[in-house]
């Protein structure tokens, strides 16, 4: 019997803090209508539950081109620490346009945000020489 509340309260204790963690992303702002690969920066907000460790990372990665798997995740923004906060993101030059989500990652410990919702991408396909002042204009 002694045995049973042992691991009964080993459970509640460890078990419940080994897996509390969760990160949500709570905004995902500046995508709409779309963002331009490139030049245009926009923000993801988070906020999360548990404990994370000193040192932490959070890191938004850019999902693959259709938004429907992360299995070559671009890193685009991250942000030290274990406190929500709002990350300013930038997609890289050459993205292919298209559809896409963000998801957040920690790394201490390891944890992965559910898929925000789909925005587009649009690619940046002006030449900087063609408008003077060398300034990308986008579309």
């Amino acid at each position: 019997m002694k045995n049973i509340f042992f691991r009964l309260f080993f459970f509640l204790f460890f078990g419940t803090q080994l897996f509390a963690q969760t990160i949500n992303i709570t905004t995902l702002s500046g995508t709409s209508p779309a963002v331009c690969s490139g030049n245009q920066n926009f923000t993801v907000a988070f906020d999360r539950t548990g404990t994370f460790n000193g040192g932490n990372i959070f890191r938004i990665e850019l999902s693959d081109l259709g938004g429907a798997t992360f299995n070559s995740p671009v890193a685009i923004g991250n942000v030290v620490g274990t406190d929500p906060a709002t990350v300013f993101c930038s997609v890289p030059v050459g993205t292919s346009a298209g559809t896409y989500r963000v998801r957040i990652v920690s790394n201490a410990p390891e944890v992965f945000s559910t898929a925000s919702a789909t925005f587009t991408i649009q690619s940046n396909t002006a030449d900087p020489n063609l408008w003077g002042l060398n300034e990308w204009r986008a579309h």
